[in-house]
């Protein structure tokens, strides 16, 4: 149908589908074309139903934001030509980009008067662009917002027996009606995708080549590339993209003022509030490449009980402390002491930077000492005998270890917090005492505390002798199936192992491990396992690599047996945190689901790594178990064991084993939940009848024992959760436990990030959004990443696609091949074209020649069509089979 028959065209409005593209009913049966979108066809239903009698302006709906053409001005709308297969009404007018909005969003269109270009505007000083539609320059910058500069969708033709010369190969799979605007089947069988998205071919001049020609053009075109492969390429993005990352997280200075709020501290609040923004400006203007965030923690007295502690945690944005601050009342305060310690206690509470080599500065105000005859020489205190002993310098200590690279600066106002001091400075050698200082001067001493922590930090890095030992290994990670749904199937979790198996993801890496077990490992620890730092170069991450302690304390007398032990160990950990990782996916599903993600935790187990180092092994191991790195400083905590234990006010934890018993149909339960709030590790998985499993040899693993046990006593009657989750009762205990999650947890979140696997900030508002079904949990940084696209040229289809390069890293296999390379041409039996051999199965296609199948890639049957009889000159016709040999000569007889 051309452009003077559409426009002539009468729809029937009652067989046009409301949401148009956006329609997510597979079963509607109304038309979908794209042409539809921004119209409202409720007001063009009217309007065909009513005739004559049409009066209205606008639909009923008082919040419809479509346009409102009558018949007749939307058939004026259509006699437009379109640019890249878009009328001007299908457009957002608002540029709005987000991604509730029914209008298409095109780069090229932002900031256009769509009042201007579709009826009239009447503003005198519009915001907006006038730019006439029909306009030379509007349609130059729309063809370079597309990969394919040199054509546009409106010089293709979109009849299906055609032989005019407007239907080049490489656009056989995609519907040009569609591209055009005008397909309105929702199931059509040819691909539906935008134009501005679209692959194309990088060569175009193929298609006059022998598809043999072009192979080898192509093979000698990569030996004479540089000799540095795709995955080199991508390991040097890979590694700048994590350290640009890292480096921005590293250059944080965490800034906090703790301050006594009673009355006789006006006039250092009113100075603070004055001069904090001019504190932070100067410094950054110092100071190039650091990030400033503040906080502020108030504390009067005891006695002041609700009124005792007022804070704003940590925020770059200065102006929002500064108007705290402005808010606060200085009052209250009963005898001359005061409550210091409960400010600290409430700074250890705010949300610090979790990057080691972050900087924490903190500010002490204080004109008043804290309670306790060891802190000063008060008459005035009425708890002067009543406080524990060093209660001050346990907050100090657990404060002490926040940060490595840790300041505090106590600004001395007069001589009553002088014993404080020096108790404080016991604890906190690097802490700086100044000399006695009026409100006036604590522009000049925070400035100047601030740039002595940055040069302090810097002379303590020189001194560290950090020591590394580089491996080159091949790793081993497992895909996340997150498409099953029948994965409460006795099969699915039988047949895991192979599913891991098959869907891992492997290639080599560079392994750079930090060889000071005292980096991590925390002193008096009762783990069998010492834990090393490491970062993986191709896989962009930091991880952890866990060694047997034995392994390490008796290194150079190590036996062969334990050797072999120690691998079969890394390879069980390995397996049962697939197992796990994979459980609290479907978990978190479930909890999406139901609803019930502001009622408990979406759970995050450490993603695995399997190593096999090549060159080198790492205390006599060839094998290595390595994981996500969780950069916390908290200690993990158990919440249940592999026996019967359970931590009575963590009880609503067992909902996820109870969860894993029942989505295996019964075959295993994971117990032994212990980590860092929701992020868990170091599962242990009981079995029942999983014969030859590798879950078997797991030595915590106590099979029917295990399950019995969980069923009996640790889960004797199920939790509120379970009831939620519609998990069926496992035992004869019909109560339930009513201890439920605290909202407290629910809102101090961490997540592991689905696509570069790192320990990142938790985004609930993305996990609520409810145009999203699955489960799906990425960090902000890969968010923003995804925006960073990369255009390669897919060596299996030989088209060029842009992809997210977090995206490309991520999936190790198959590297620089498209998506639809990746689904349509793996793990399928491989058609070889008969000419080159290519397997490319999106551009092979099946000829029947004397009833017997061949397979041409679209080149060959291109190169196909130039050939003539050397005897009666007739084309070919594909009677017949033209040889390899001939093929070559471009010679062809069917005389």
């Amino acid at each position: 149908m051309d452009q003077k028959e559409d426009n002539e065209k009468e729809y029937n409005f009652s067989e046009i589908c409301l949401k148009s593209i956006f329609c997510q009913d597979n079963n509607c049966q109304l038309d979908h074309q794209r042409l539809f979108v921004g119209v409202c066809i409720e007001y063009l239903r009217n309007e065909q139903e009513q005739g004559d009698e049409f009066k209205q302006l606008k639909c009923k709906n008082n919040d419809c934001s479509f346009w409102h053409f009558n018949n007749e001005k939307f058939n004026d709308q259509l006699a437009k030509s379109t640019i890249n297969g878009v009328f001007p009404h299908n457009l957002c007018p608002k540029s709005c980009k987000s991604g509730d909005c029914k209008f298409l969003h095109r780069e090229w269109a932002e900031k256009l008067c769509f009042d201007y270009i579709l009826k009239i505007c009447r503003k005198a000083k519009c915001e907006y662009s006038h730019m006439r539609w029909d306009s030379v320059a509007l349609r130059d910058k729309a063809k370079q917002s597309s990969i394919i500069k040199y054509n546009t969708p409106e010089e293709f033709c979109q009849k299906e027996k055609c032989n005019c010369d407007k239907h080049p190969a490489w656009l056989n799979q995609y519907c040009v009606a569609y591209l055009k605007g005008k397909c309105s089947n929702k199931k059509c069988l040819k691909s539906h995708t935008d134009w501005e998205k679209i692959n194309n071919q990088i060569n175009q001049k193929n298609a006059v080549k022998s598809c043999i020609v072009i192979a080898q053009d192509r093979k000698k075109l990569n030996q004479v590339l540089p000799n540095i492969d795709g995955v080199q390429l991508l390991c040097q993005s890979a590694e700048f993209n994590h350290y640009k990352k890292w480096l921005k997280e590293q250059n944080i200075i965490d800034v906090v003022f703790i301050m006594d709020l009673t009355g006789s501290m006006r006039s250092w609040k009113d100075m603070v509030q004055n001069t904090i923004t001019k504190i932070i400006d100067q410094f950054l203007n110092s100071i190039n490449g650091f990030q400033v965030r503040v906080a502020f923690v108030g504390y009067r007295d005891i006695c002041d009980k609700d009124n005792k502690i007022v804070y704003w945690n940590f925020t770059k944005k200065i102006d929002e402390i500064r108007n705290f601050i402005s808010k606060l009342e200085v009052k209250g305060g009963g005898d001359e002491a005061e409550d210091v310690v409960s400010g600290f206690e409430q700074a250890l509470k705010l949300n610090f930077s979790h990057h080691e080599e972050s900087i924490l500065c903190t500010f002490l105000l204080a004109d008043a000492p804290c309670h306790g005859r060891d802190y000063h020489n008060l008459k005035s205190d009425d708890l002067i005998d009543k406080m524990p002993k060093n209660y001050f310098e346990a907050v100090l200590e657990e404060y002490k270890q926040k940060k490595k690279n840790n300041f505090l600066c106590c600004i001395k106002i007069n001589d009553k917090t002088d014993i404080m001091f020096e108790k404080m400075k016991a604890v906190l050698p690097m802490l700086t005492i100044t000399t006695q200082k009026k409100p006036e001067d604590i522009l000049d001493v925070v400035g100047f505390t601030l740039r002595m922590s940055v040069t302090e930090t810097k002379k303590l890095k020189s001194l560290i002798n950090n020591k590394y030992q580089y491996f080159k290994a091949e790793f081993i990670k497992p895909k996340l199936d997150t498409i099953s749904i029948d994965y409460e199937d006795d099969d699915y979790w039988k047949t895991y192992n192979q599913m891991i198996d098959e869907k891992k993801r492997s290639n080599i890496t560079g392994l750079k491990i930090t060889l000071d077990k005292n980096e991590i490992n925390k002193e008096n620890d009762n783990s069998s396992t010492y834990i090393y730092k490491a970062f993986d170069a191709i896989n962009n991450r930091e991880v952890i690599i866990k060694i047997p302690k034995r392994l390490v304390d008796n290194q150079g007398n190590i036996s062969n047996q334990e050797i072999k032990e120690a691998e079969e160990l890394a390879t069980i950990r390995f397996y049962s945190s697939c197992y796990a990782c994979q459980m609290a996916y479907f978990f978190n599903q479930r909890l999406k689901n139901n609803n019930l993600l502001n009622e408990m935790q979406p759970l995050f187990y450490a993603h695995p790594i399997l190593y096999k180092l090549l060159d080198t092994p790492f205390f006599g191991l060839n094998l290595v178990y390595g994981e996500t790195y969780i950069q916390v400083v908290h200690k993990f905590q158990k919440y249940t064991t592999n026996h019967s234990y359970i931590e009575a006010n963590k009880y609503f934890y067992s909902a996820f084993s109870h969860f894993s018993y029942q989505a295996s149909e019964g075959n295993l339960v994971i117990m032994d939940l212990q980590g860092f709030n929701n992020i868990l590790t170091d599962p242990s998985i009981q079995t029942n009848q999983y014969t030859g499993s590798i879950l078997e040899k797991d030595k915590t693993n106590r099979q029917n024992k295990g399950i019995e046990d969980f069923i009996q006593i640790q889960h004797k009657e199920c939790s509120y959760l379970c009831k939620k989750l519609q998990l069926n009762q496992i035992n004869q205990n019909p109560q339930i436990n009513q201890i439920v999650c605290p909202i407290e947890l629910i809102n101090n979140l961490k997540g592991i990030c689905y696509d570069c696997d790192e320990f990142v900030d938790f985004d609930r508002e993305q996990l609520n959004n409810q145009n999203e079904k699955n489960f799906q949990f990425s960090c902000k940084y890969c968010l923003s990443e995804a925006q960073n696209l990369i255009t390669q040229e897919c060596h299996c289809c030989y088209f060029v696609y842009q992809t997210p390069i977090n995206k490309e890293i991520k999936k190790q296999t198959n590297l620089c091949e498209c998506q639809e390379c990746k689904t349509t041409c793996q793990g399928l039996e491989k058609k070889r074209c008969y000419y080159c051999l290519r397997t490319c199965q999106k551009v092979m296609k099946e000829i029947n020649i004397k009833n017997k199948p061949y397979y041409f890639c679209e080149n060959a049957l291109e190169y196909l069509k130039a050939f003539k009889c050397k005897k009666c000159g007739k084309l070919y016709n594909r009677s017949s089979l033209i040889t390899i040999e001939d093929y070559n000569e471009k010679s062809f007889s069917c005389c």
